[in-house]
């Protein structure tokens, strides 16, 4: 019969080994890694603009795949305030708009997949002021009648026309 090692040999060796063995695969093992979320944003959720901004840019944690970036703006009755396609940056996803918007709330909603894959969804609310969509609508009626418009001005006061 083969002989038994003793028992305080035993002991030690799951004392020592099991430990060890918990060690070097938590050393080993790698990382979790964080998943890509949304950093910040221009404009900012729940920002006031002064002005109609001319594209929203979203800013994520981790670097985009240009692939699978999905960014859609709406206004209050749920039509689309977007133009163009989502142009991807390293960790942004820039979106123009449209020039003109209705006022009210409009939403930022994105869909997008990090290079390393990680998928994140979300959306934020971006509110836009009476007295900015009635500059935008007196200047889109000038655009309509082939006027010109001088450079906007930074407040939401209506322009005015040159000859």
């Amino acid at each position: 019969m083969p002989a038994r090692p003793p028992r305080a040999a035993r002991t030690a060796a799951r004392v020592l080994v099991v430990p060890t063995a918990l060690t070097a695969l938590t050393v080993a093992a790698p990382q979790a890694a964080a998943h890509t979320e949304l950093d910040t944003a221009s404009p900012a959720a729940d920002s006031a603009p002064a002005g109609l901004p001319t594209r929203i840019t979203p800013t994520f944690s981790d670097t985009m795949d240009g692939k699978y970036a999905k960014v859609a703006v709406t206004g209050p009755d749920g039509a689309p305030v977007s133009a163009g396609s989502p142009q991807v940056g390293d960790r942004t996803v820039a979106l123009g708009l449209k020039s003109v918007a209705p006022a009210g709330r409009h939403t930022v909603g994105y869909r997008v997949v990090s290079a390393a894959g990680h998928p994140v969804s979300g959306s934020y609310a971006v509110p836009l002021s009476e007295s900015l969509a009635a500059y935008n609508a007196f200047l889109a009626s000038l655009c309509a009648r082939g006027r010109r418009v001088a450079t906007p001005p930074t407040s939401a006061a209506a322009p005015s026309e040159e000859s």
